[in-house]
């Protein structure tokens, strides 16, 4: 087994302020020191999941339960009385362990299940504070919590006047109420402009404790039933988890350096993770904590990957974005319910559609006939900004849909018109070694990287080296990311701004573009751009294993420097990483 060096210094180091993040794997492991506080999330594959750091900093963490499309909140903390901080965070992929000096604590929840399993090394008295509520409400009134037991259960009935109740169910311990209601302040909100940044939660009672399991339900016996099958399964479930990460890692490529390899396993495991099923609809959440839906884009962009990890749900996936294709060519932009419609996103279907499964994508092929490369304002991936009209993403996506419309027909007008469309591009949008953003629109964005991804048929390997070049010299970062922006631009924003979006697209450097990028780069010119490449490889492998949720990809960093910041698990980050090893490791 590679060491990383890293993981050599990290026995060195046991100050205060330091947390040591390991993780494990069969026989590859590797640990560092970090100074800041990393979290870690685990999903149920059916909608639910927990998000958790040493105390919490947001509004979005805690244990959330996925009812009929609808996220809600429940449980806001666990906290143990008297405890030290914690010394290391463990991520041993079915579940995760933190160690507070000698008390050891195990997260684990159970696929397909609505439970929370946590458990000690040893008898502690633990805090329950829970916040139920839609997720992305925040009621101030008519909240009403009551406590009761039943059937060796502790039963803690929640209602919010006018809208729902609930139940969540505790196996019983010695325990004592204590019904107490307290502002919580979450710094990581406030930090990230996200309001508001203190709610009043609940503390419900204190149990002392080495094993408990929590079940979620709008129906108590329901609950109860769950919480029982838990308890008494909780070997078998833990094996089953086990079992899935053995099949879904099986064709992980060789991959020498240790590092690298777990980053790979981690984005696989998170991938699969973020691929749920709520009534029996399959999809990916384009991110935890809070994009918590279907996004058409960011599902198509993600099927590639998810397809070597989850076959059958990558398919049943595809054939939902293809029913969503209008006979206008338009899609909207989330399932179940969409707000707008998204430009792009009937395009990267079909590229997916080619990729994985041509018979099925022969099926809609009326309408596929009709998708433009027009975009109203909103409609690109660059959503904040007002990118209306022709894009040259877009006009990328549309030649590969000619493209794949004349080998599935083999109709000559397809290829006709996609000659003439690459004609135009080229005319229109190539411009002294350059490739313009937009037809009127010569800010200089990463969006060439995204067209050289879709249909490099384009340009020549010549002239995309000179435009990636160009490129570079104005979007580089020298930790290894991509600037949204030129860096010269007026717009340029090198801190993330969070929930304005003033550096959403203006500056902060995306995680899954950086990696598609990396991968265009090495498939265009290699040799030239071997040091983008390894940088951008590095920063993602860094942000995977030691920041933010650790073990997941988040959305975005900052431009000035390397963090994890947006959405700490993104769907089609994760995706483009693996996708971009899966790459560099055929060589």
């Amino acid at each position: 087994m590679e060491v990383s060096p890293h993981s050599k210094l990290c026995d060195k180091i046991n100050s205060d302020g330091v947390m040591k993040v390991v993780h494990s794997f069969g026989e590859s492991k590797v640990g560092r020191n970090i100074r800041e506080d990393a979290g870690f999330i685990l999903t149920n594959k059916i909608g639910g999941y927990c998000y958790f750091t040493s105390k919490p900093a947001s509004r979005y963490q805690g244990v959330f339960f996925n009812e009929n499309f609808r996220m809600y909140k429940v449980i806001e903390e666990l906290k143990l009385a008297n405890a030290p901080s914690v010394r290391e965070l463990k991520n041993n992929f079915f579940n995760f362990e933190r160690k507070r000096r000698k008390v050891i604590e195990n997260f684990f929840i159970p696929f397909h299940y609505n439970s929370l399993v946590y458990e000690l090394n040893k008898e502690k008295e633990i805090e329950i504070i829970l916040d139920v509520r839609e997720s992305y409400k925040n009621p101030e009134f008519g909240r009403y919590y009551e406590i009761s037991e039943e059937k060796g259960k502790i039963i803690i009935k929640y209602k919010q006047e006018n809208e729902f109740e609930c139940y969540l169910v505790i196996n019983k311990n010695e325990y004592k109420k204590t019904c107490n209601w307290f502002l919580q302040d979450y710094p990581a909100d406030r930090e990230r402009n996200s309001f508001p940044d203190q709610l009043y939660v609940f503390s419900a009672l204190k149990i002392r404790a080495r094993r408990l399991v929590f079940s979620f339900s709008f129906d108590k016996k329901k609950a109860i039933q769950e919480n029982d099958y838990v308890l008494k399964n909780l070997k078998k479930l833990r094996d089953a988890q086990k079992e899935n990460l053995k099949r879904i890692f099986v064709n992980a490529p060789k991959i020498r350096d240790t590092e690298t390899k777990l980053a790979y396993l981690c984005a696989l495991n998170s991938l699969n993770d973020l691929t749920v099923s709520i009534n029996n609809v399959p999809g990916i959440y384009a991110g935890l904590p809070w994009f918590f839906q279907f996004w058409v884009r960011d599902n198509a962009i993600s099927l590639k990957a998810l397809s070597l990890i989850e076959k059958g749900a990558s398919e049943k996936i595809l054939m939902r974005l293809l029913d969503r294709i209008k006979s206008n060519g338009k899609t909207l932009n989330k399932y179940p319910v969409g707000d707008s419609h998204s430009a792009d996103a009937p395009g990267w279907i079909v590229k997916r559609g080619y990729e994985l499964d041509k018979e099925k994508l022969k099926q809609k092929i009326e309408n596929l006939k009709n998708i433009k490369s027009f975009a109203a304002s909103s409609e690109t991936w660059m959503d904040s900004l007002n990118r209306g009209g022709d894009r040259i993403e877009l006009r990328a996506v549309s030649l590969n849909v000619y493209h794949v419309l004349f080998n599935l027909t083999k109709n000559k007008k397809y290829m006709n018109l996609g000659n003439k469309l690459k004609a135009e591009t080229k005319k229109e949008f190539l411009v002294n070694g350059m490739l313009k953003d937009g037809i009127n629109d010569e800010t200089i964005r990463p969006n060439i990287f995204i067209a050289a991804y879709v249909y490099p048929e384009l340009l020549t390997r010549g002239e995309w080296t000179t435009c990636f070049q160009n490129a570079l010299n104005r979007l580089w970062l020298l930790w290894g990311g991509l600037s949204t922006v030129d860096r010269n631009n007026p717009l340029f924003c090198g801190k993330h701004t969070g929930e304005n979006p003033m550096s959403y697209h203006n500056g902060d450097s995306w995680f899954y573009l950086n990696n598609l990028a990396a991968l265009v780069l090495h498939k265009i010119n290699s040799k030239k751009f071997r040091q983008y490449i390894n940088r951008i490889l590095n920063a993602s492998v860094n942000e995977i294993l030691w920041k933010g949720a650790v073990g997941s990809h988040a959305e975005l960093s900052s431009a000035d420097k390397p963090d994890s910041e947006g959405c700490p698990a993104q769907a089609w980050s994760a995706a483009m990483f693996i996708e971009l090893v899966d790459e560099l490791s055929k060589n």
